[in-house]
């Protein structure tokens, strides 16, 4: 994880875990991240269900929808009107999932 976000000085000293797509060989939006996440998370909490994590993040591919079709719990950060803010993966088509829908999107979208 200090290869990957040095500038965050410890940071993940103040977590039990960090799931990184380098150690996990998968990135946002696939299913094994999530899944990683998860396992790892169940490791402190062994009885958690999927629907009792929450996952935040400003890509509605990668993060909310990706999210979602988990079965995790999700926010989109939409920091769109921030011009220092550089969106990556753009390209991404977003995952389907149960309940997918404009206002669903809305409702968990936080500005």
């Amino acid at each position: 994880m200090e290869s990957i976000l040095p500038m965050l000085n410890n940071l993940h000293d103040h977590f039990s875990w960090f799931t990184c797509s380098q150690d996990v060989k998968a990135e946002k939006p696939s299913l094994e991240i999530y899944e990683s996440s998860y396992q790892s998370a169940k490791f402190w909490i062994p009885d958690l269900q999927k629907d009792e994590v929450l996952h935040i993040g400003d890509s509605y591919a990668c993060d909310y929808c990706g999210a979602k079709r988990y079965g995790f719990q999700a926010l989109l950060l939409d920091r769109s009107d921030n011009p220092n803010i550089n969106a990556y993966q753009d390209w991404l088509e977003a995952p389907d999932y149960e309940g997918k829908s404009l206002e669903e999107v809305e409702a968990n979208t936080i500005k």
